[in-house]
């Protein structure tokens, strides 16, 4: 997010969720033709050892750098980025402002903080707490569906394994609606309708008949194309949400606590079994993902078009 422009995020967040798309894809297909589950895991736990790569890879953030002092290393960075594209490096007098512009918390001063500090921060100024605990029940509730939903296909109609592959082909059509869509109708409006839909096609499945208990499967992988856009869109729109110098810190803690919600979510298949009732997680996944899209509608600022936010008072 940070090493692009605004009418890049999007193109940036999804390339990095397609990636996602292709584990679970590969994932799945493995397990099709490998059915030992100690296999499987050595064949994961190999492929694994190829994430420390990334540390050579992967640049540090230009804005982060600015921001630490750091302006020789961001303008080496930039510098490489201007020869990859093939563009003049015109923003020498932007890297200059964006140097010394100064992050408000308890004085002027301060060049960063942690955690602790913007916790600190979250409690005199309510409205930024309001707004970060109404993005958390997001992350948890999104997490809570994508993989409650994920875990369940083996009690969809049909093949399982055929279910989670086909499931995490519609992610890919879920992550190429997010381009079509966000650019033109920005971040919010396509969230909340995508919420909304979740919710609608998880409680349309407890009410069906039972002649049309197969049709449940339709519904349930609707379900999660949808919450495959909502989740995916969620990462962005956090991203752009939070000022530089606490937007990782943030984003971490956000996607750290939603965990919880993709732990809870096997619970939830335990707990309709104990009880005997299928539709159970159904229920729930659609109640709960109406509460989050009227709660992230009404009080989340769009954030499509403005410059990722460098300090306080762009908050």
């Amino acid at each position: 997010i940070e090493l692009t422009g605004p009418n890049r995020r999007i193109l940036a967040s999804n390339f990095v969720a397609i990636t996602l798309v292709v584990t679970n894809f590969s994932i799945g297909a493995l397990a099709y033709f490998c059915r030992n589950h100690k296999s499987l895991s050595v064949i994961i736990a190999a492929i694994s050892l190829l994430i420390p790569a990334a540390l050579w890879i992967v640049p540090e953030s230009p804005r982060w750098l600015i921001l630490q002092k750091r302006k020789t290393e961001a303008l080496r960075i930039l510098g490489k980025i201007s020869k990859s594209n093939k563009k003049p490096m015109r923003f020498i007098e932007e890297i200059e402002s964006l140097q010394n512009s100064t992050i408000t918390l308890y004085s002027n001063n301060n060049e960063s903080i942690d955690l602790i500090e913007i916790l600190k921060l979250f409690i005199k100024k309510r409205l930024y707490l309001f707004r970060s605990l109404i993005l958390l029940l997001n992350w948890i509730i999104t997490q809570v569906i994508f993989y409650g939903v994920s875990f369940f296909t083996e009690k969809f109609a049909g093949n399982p394994y055929l279910n989670f592959i086909v499931s995490t082909i519609l992610e890919l059509f879920a992550l190429i609606l997010i381009l079509l869509t966000t650019e033109r109708f920005g971040r919010k409006v396509p969230f909340t309708i995508s919420l909304g839909l979740t919710g609608l096609s998880f409680l349309i499945i407890p009410i069906l008949p039972d002649m049309y208990y197969n049709y449940s499967t339709y519904f349930a992988l609707f379900g999660k194309f949808c919450i495959t856009f909502s989740f995916n869109l969620l990462y962005t729109i956090t991203s752009e949400f939070y000022p530089t110098f606490m937007r990782n810190s943030m984003t971490s803690l956000l996607i750290a606590i939603g965990r919880f919600g993709s732990i809870s979510s096997t619970y939830i298949h335990v707990m309709s079994d104990s009880l005997k009732y299928e539709n159970l997680p159904f229920l729930i996944f659609g109640s709960t993902s109406f509460t989050a899209a009227l709660l992230f509608f009404s009080f989340i600022p769009e954030t499509k078009d403005r410059s990722l936010p460098e300090n306080l008072d762009e908050f």
